[in-house]
């Protein structure tokens, strides 16, 4: 008798499908995983610019969250310009509130030990006697000397851009605003008496009057040099790498305008031991630098 063939059993379309398909190589693998990633990447670059073209003036707040940086932004006059919440920045800085209400900060470890020897180094080239109010006239009530930090190549000076940008991200004002650091000795019975570094005349200028005062302690002082709020009975005690933060200014919201907190005035005390060594930085409601460099700040 004759052999009977055997019929294959019946596959299925799908079975069959996949049975033609070759093994994947980890070539294959490759190539799929890496048009995958490309594709998204295109995806989302294409959302964010979509985003940019919808809303191409974004509030500080948005930037810094997004980017850390201020440098092409303009001021969003909806904007209180006041830092975050006390535990968002304790979250990076070490902050306590030397006062509330008006709010006083004071940061601990804002500075390293090099970037108070350089803004030192820096200063010392420059050394005037002190000046009061915006003619820079020398006067009694302020005896300190003042080396102001704005040359060229101050510009370039990474300790100086770092601190810079340490302070806008605590304010959530841009770098712009800020006047150009003044670093001051104090020797022994030398101070600066009473005042208030709210101008009003400054109303009219292009960078607006000061919003804020953030000033940096470079040195361990012996004994004297506080800086002493007299309407608030509050002192902030030099000490290496210290800075205070309080804002001279408060916003009318029914006026728009921006007015001088009366609660703000102050004084450096004299020192009696030792030599006192701070950088003052004014920061501004508007940009300051564009301005100053066209010579149009008065």
């Amino acid at each position: 008798m004759g052999k009977v063939a055997r019929r294959k059993p019946a596959v299925s379309r799908a079975e069959a499908g996949n049975a033609a398909e070759p093994p994947e190589t980890p070539r294959s693998i490759w190539n799929s995983v890496r048009t995958v990633g490309i594709t998204t990447l295109l995806v989302v670059g294409a959302v964010v610019l979509w985003n940019e073209s919808k809303d191409p003036v974004r509030t500080h707040t948005q930037i810094r969250r997004t980017a850390g940086s201020f440098s092409a932004d303009t001021v969003d006059e909806n904007d209180d310009l006041r830092p975050d919440p006390l535990d968002i920045l304790a979250a990076k800085f070490n902050v306590t509130m030397l006062s509330e209400d008006p709010p006083i900060y004071q940061f601990d470890d804002f500075l390293s030990s090099r970037e108070c020897s350089g803004l030192i180094k820096l200063g010392r080239k420059e050394l005037e006697p002190s000046t009061t109010w915006q003619f820079r006239d020398v006067a009694p009530e302020r005896t300190s000397s003042t080396g102001w930090l704005i040359k060229p190549y101050h510009e370039r000076s990474k300790i100086i851009r770092n601190v810079e940008q340490r302070m806008a991200e605590v304010m959530n004002v841009p770098r712009e605003n800020q006047e150009g650091f003044q670093t001051l000795e104090y020797k022994p019975g030398q101070y600066y008496r009473t005042h208030h570094d709210f101008i009003i005349e400054q109303e009219d200028w292009a960078s607006g009057v000061r919003l804020a005062t953030f000033y940096l302690y470079l040195n361990d002082v012996e004994e004297g040099g506080g800086t002493y709020f007299d309407k608030l009975d509050i002192m902030g005690v030099p000490k290496a790498g210290r800075a205070i933060l309080w804002y001279n200014a408060v916003k009318n919201n029914s006026t728009g305008r921006w007015e001088e907190d009366p609660r703000l005035t102050h004084e450096a005390q004299p020192v009696v031991k030792g030599l006192k060594w701070g950088a003052n930085k004014w920061v501004h409601v508007k940009d300051w630098v564009t301005p100053y460099k066209a010579g149009r700040t008065y």
